[in-house]
């Protein structure tokens, strides 16, 4: 969560957090991957429309809304249907979308 703390503060939303974008390392240390594509990003809403289709279980509410954009309070969504996940073995909602 440092590093998705610290890419908020410089600015950097990731808008696609999902259990597929989280590895641990062999010391046990949670890491967050997509971070660099989140910089590169020419079209949010290209982008978001594209994963929406195939992350639906981790987006926020307020992404499916029309016009709806990806922000840190997203993310933070994001993160927290991961650790559901993770501390359950189960999908928040099931039937939306596939894990992962």
């Amino acid at each position: 969560l440092d590093g998705l703390h610290h890419a908020h503060l410089a600015g950097v939303v990731h808008g696609g957090i999902t259990s597929s974008e989280v590895r641990v390392t062999e010391a046990g240390v949670p890491k967050l991957l997509g971070l660099e594509a989140s910089r590169m990003r020419e079209s949010v809403e290209d982008t978001l429309s594209k994963r929406m289709e195939r992350r639906l279980r981790y987006a926020a509410p307020e992404l499916l809304r029309i016009g709806g954009h990806p922000s840190i309070a997203s993310d933070v969504y994001g993160v927290a249907v991961c650790l559901w996940e993770g501390l359950t073995g189960s999908a928040m909602f099931e039937g939306m979308g596939t894990a992962g």
